[in-house]
C-alpha cells in the first residue's frame, strides 16, 4: 500500500469532548499527528519537540500545561539544510514525513499500523539527516513518501521516493504487473504506453494470457478470443463451458 504523509486519513474518537490538537504548538511541542488512544481511552498525540525528538503524550497533559517539552533541557535545535525557520521553528513537510513514516512502523496505536509495522515494515533511517540525504526536499505539495521499487520492503536507502498520488496508486500491492521486453510495469503503465484499455489488459490476464499478448494484440482480439494465441491448453473458463 502506498504511503500518504501530508494528509493522513485518521480515525478520531466519536466523543463530543474530543479536542483536535493537530498542528498546534504548546511550549516546545508541535502536534504533528493523532496517535490513537491508550488503555484508558485517552487521546494520544505524536509531538515533535524543538530539540528534534519525537514523543507521544496524552492530550489532557499537554492542554493543562503539565508537559511542554520532551523532557530535554536543550534550546531549539539548529536543524541542517534550513529545515526550521528562525522565527517559529515550524515543522517542514520533510521533517513531518520523517516522523510520521517512523510512527507508522513503531506505534501500534495508529490506525495505519496494520498496513505498516503490523505486517513487518521497518523504518531503517536512524536520523533525519540520513532520511533527507536520500530523498531531498519534497518536490511539491502533491508528493508524499512511497516505498519503491519494493512496496513490500522497508523504509530504507534505495527503497523510498517522493511520489504523487497517481504514482502511488500504481505501486499498490494488489496491482497486476506485466513483464515484456525486459520491462516490468503495471497494467496502467502498459495501457499508457500501448493505448490498450487497462480493463482489456486485466481481462486478458485473468484469462491466463501471456504477458506479451496482453500488451501487444489489438483490442479486437479480446472479445471472442478467450485463449491466448500462444497457449494451447484450455483455460479454466473454457473447461467449465465444455462440462
Amino acid at each position: 500500500m502506498a504511503d500518504t504523509n501530508s494528509t493522513l486519513s485518521l480515525v478520531y474518537p466519536k466523543n463530543r469532548k474530543f479536542r483536535n490538537l493537530l498542528g498546534q504548538r504548546y511550549g516546545k511541542l508541535l502536534i504533528i499527528q493523532f496517535a490513537g488512544q491508550n488503555k484508558f481511552k485517552k487521546s494520544l498525540w505524536l509531538c515533535a519537540c524543538a530539540c528534534g525528538t519525537p514523543c507521544t503524550y496524552v492530550g489532557a497533559s499537554i492542554l493543562n500545561g503539565r508537559i511542554t517539552t520532551c523532557g530535554c533541557s536543550k534550546h531549539y535545535a539548529n536543524f541542517r539544510h534550513g529545515q526550521c525557520t528562525d522565527a517559529m521553528k515550524e515543522m517542514t513537510p520533510e521533517i513531518r514525513a520523517f516522523y510520521q513514516a517512523k510512527q507508522r512502523c513503531i506505534n501500534p496505536n495508529l490506525p495505519e499500523w496494520d498496513n505498516y509495522g503490523g505486517r513487518g515494515i521497518e523504518f531503517r533511517f536512524n536520523t533525519f539527516d540520513e532520511f533527507f540525504a536520500e530523498l531531498g526536499k519534497r518536490p511539491s505539495a502533491q508528493h508524499s513518501i512511497d516505498r519503491y521499487p519494493d512496496n513490500n520492503g522497508h523504509y530504507e536507502t534505495g527503497n523510498v521516493r517522493w511520489a504523487t498520488r497517481v504514482e502511488q496508486q500504481r505501486n499498490k500491492r494488489n496491482n497486476i504487473f506485466i513483464t515484456f521486453q525486459d520491462k516490468r510495469l503495471t497494467a496502467h503503465e502498459w495501457s499508457d504506453i500501448t493505448g490498450i484499455n487497462v480493463a482489456t489488459i486485466y481481462i486478458r490476464k485473468s484469462r491466463g494470457w501471456c504477458d506479451e499478448c496482453c500488451v501487444t494484440l489489438p483490442a479486437r482480439f479480446t472479445g471472442g478470443q478467450i485463449r491466448c494465441p500462444h497457449i494451447l491448453t484450455p483455460t479454466p473458463l473454457e473447461i467449465r463451458k465444455n462440462v
